[in-house]
């Protein structure tokens, strides 16, 4: 990915992608995920100020990826 960069802080103005349950799992045991309805594969997208095309171009390649 191009655009996006791994979030820890949601103060800037750039793109942020993170895995929610890398924080979870820290305090909970992936059996209660479910019941918060929160999934192992769940991405957390914080949009920034990039030109929308370039975003969605970003994801799309890092999502063929997969």
């Amino acid at each position: 990915m191009t655009y996006f960069k791994i979030g820890v802080s949601w103060g800037g103005h750039e793109s942020l992608i993170y895995a929610p349950a890398i924080s979870y799992l820290k305090e909970l045991p992936p059996e209660r995920f479910k019941d918060l309805g929160i999934s192992l594969g769940d991405m957390r997208i914080s949009v920034g100020l990039e030109d929308a095309g370039d975003l969605l171009d970003d994801l799309s390649t890092a999502l063929d990826l997969i």
